[in-house]
């Protein structure tokens, strides 16, 4: 799980352009980052995958799933490397931003190769988008979405590593 103290290690590191790096899941064949971009400070979440498969995913997918407060793009390194980034663009979503990122990193993590490991994040950034949604219609108050957050991190950090699924919830 991203923490907010993995944030703040990143945040220490200052420089005047350029982010500051750590990979994440060093034991995966994906290439995972956590990222704080400098000089304006905004949190990120990086997956490598070369430019080719950048254009064949982007054929197949039309696009990526857009919120507000959240970016994800992909950004061309050279000729050969890219990375599919996901960025913090509301500093007041930090709360939903470590387990949102959590999540599409263990998602990513998971997969055979960097064409499915991109499309597994960009499926699940979408989920995560479609359920902020739904709250943001739902009428939920700010307070009350922080304590459904708190309840979901509880929930995957803490009871399912411990429980099976259906007895953890």
């Amino acid at each position: 799980m991203i923490t907010e103290r993995d944030w703040s290690q990143l945040e220490v590191d200052w420089h005047a352009n350029g982010k500051t790096i750590r990979r994440i899941y060093p034991q995966s064949f994906q290439e995972i980052f956590i990222a704080v971009r400098h000089p304006d400070g905004a949190r990120m979440l990086t997956l490598a995958v070369s430019t080719k498969t950048v254009g064949d995913i982007l054929r197949r997918i039309h696009g990526l799933p857009a919120t507000r407060g959240l970016e994800m793009q992909f950004a061309r390194l050279d000729n050969v490397k890219g990375e599919l980034r996901v960025i913090l663009t509301d500093p007041s979503l930090r709360e939903v931003f470590s387990p949102l990122v959590s999540d599409i990193a263990t998602t990513a993590e998971a997969e055979p190769n960097s064409a499915d490991a991109v499309l597994a994040a960009v499926g699940r950034f979408e989920r995560w988008r479609q359920m902020l949604q739904s709250l943001a219609e739902s009428g939920l108050t700010p307070k009350s979405r922080r304590g459904l957050f708190g309840e979901l991190l509880l929930l995957c950090d803490h009871l399912l590593s411990v429980l099976p699924g259906d007895e953890a919830v």
